[in-house]
């Protein structure tokens, strides 16, 4: 059984991981020792059976040697804190024998990405990156694209866990999404509705502030890029940014909030909405859409691809897959099912796999992520340094609202 320790405990922690991590000890797949923050105590007790050890961090201290004395059991160290302790942080305990999961954005900067590139090529086996949308929502179109390891923990899990048997024979859908044909264009929406996925308030500085790693492009761009990337021997490969159309909208009373509220200079608050467009190596168009404080009292999660004898649609709310053929409208083929409690297990459980050599993927999640990572930091620099008019929008405001034509 893995020992684990997690370093940030805010809204991550007590909305995803802890839960998710719960429901792993149940099972006896991990331990979690110990919590770290810069908070003195936390209230870990709606989730775990035990009482877990909680170390106060100083902002001047080296995690590796405030977690030295759990050195000897050899944990994995999860990084979910702020976004500019991440690299010096990872950095710090890979040097010094650690193994570490670190979760999005991985680097906040170009240089941070190629400090990343080479930790990784230098300890592969030391480090891990959680990517939400691959490695849980994607899950029912890496199987129909045959993408997941046939001793894959997740075709045998309980219901609760992760399950894709929709219908019972779930066989007969590996590999389907080749019969759609040749791919003809990807569209992706990755929209939240005004006032679902939280008000300006609940989030901190970082997410407004463009030099800490902050807007929609940094929040979400690495969820519609990692599955493509991964599906490039389908769709053709992903180009790189000289080749990448990208347009940015910011939502009002964010504005408002970040200048009011947080005191952040105008030229470097971040976009709440973004339009992001190329051209895969096999000519495939591909559109992509995000955005937050967008659509009146909705979400749209979506990742479309169509073919010339049909289309798939995967539905990343509700983590269905549906197929189409032809004339024939979609139908629903594969489901990830999610609930609060369990919906970030495959995530853990896939990067305990991967530490443990027995990845549940056909393809390096790894290299994936970081690699999506990179693309994400190179979109969202394009938009430096922003001149002239902003786009602004209204709360509730459709994407046609918002951008009404592209043009390069």
């Amino acid at each position: 059984m893995e020992k684990l320790i997690v370093v940030g405990c805010g809204e991550h922690y007590y909305t995803n991981l802890a839960p998710a991590l719960s429901v792993l000890e149940s099972n006896n797949l991990v331990e979690v020792i110990a919590t770290v923050d810069v908070k003195n105590t936390i209230d870990a007790s709606p989730f775990f059976r035990h009482k877990i050890f909680h170390l106060s961090r100083h902002s001047d201290q080296l995690l590796s040697t405030l977690l030295h004395e759990f050195r000897e059991v050899n944990p994995i160290i999860l990084l979910a804190h702020s976004n500019s302790w991440h690299i010096t942080d990872t950095v710090d305990l890979i040097q010094n024998g650690y193994r570490v999961i670190l979760e999005k954005p991985y680097a906040i900067n170009l240089a941070g990405i190629t400090t990343l590139n080479s930790l990784f090529a230098n300890f592969p086996n030391q480090i891990a990156f959680a990517e939400y949308y691959l490695m849980m929502k994607s899950i029912p179109l890496l199987y129909s694209a045959n993408l997941l390891s046939n001793e894959s923990f997740i075709l045998g899990s309980p219901d609760y866990l992760m399950s894709l048997i929709e219908p019972n024979t779930i066989e007969e859908f590996r590999g389907v999404l080749k019969r759609i044909g040749q791919p003809r264009m990807v569209y992706c929406d990755i929209l939240e509705g005004e006032g679902l996925t939280g008000t300006f308030h609940h989030r901190g500085y970082d997410f407004f502030d463009r030099r800490n790693g902050g807007g929609i492009i940094m929040d979400l761009a690495i969820h519609s890029l990692a599955p493509l990337i991964a599906l490039e021997d389908f769709i053709g490969s992903v180009p790189n940014k000289e080749t990448i159309s990208i347009r940015g909208a910011y939502c009002d009373n964010y504005l408002e909030h970040a200048e009011g509220h947080h005191k952040i200079p105008l030229e470097f608050i971040a976009e709440s909405f973004a339009e992001i467009r190329f051209t895969t190596h096999t000519h495939v168009p591909v559109t992509i859409m995000l955005g937050k404080y967008v659509l009146p009292n909705t979400n749209q999660r979506r990742l479309i691809i169509i073919g010339d004898e049909g289309e798939a649609l995967l539905d990343m709310s509700s983590c269905t897959l549906s197929i189409g053929l032809r004339d024939q409208c979609p139908t629903e083929i594969l489901r990830t099912p999610k609930n609060s409690e369990s919906k970030y297990v495959p995530v853990l459980r896939g990067l305990l796999a991967i530490f443990g050599s027995a990845s549940p993927y056909n393809f390096d999640s790894n290299k994936v992520a970081l690699r999506g990572q990179e693309l994400t930091l190179t979109i969202a620099d394009s938009l430096l340094p922003i001149t002239g008019e902003r786009i602004i929008y209204s709360l509730g405001a459709t994407p046609s609202q918002i951008l009404p034509s592209f043009s390069k």
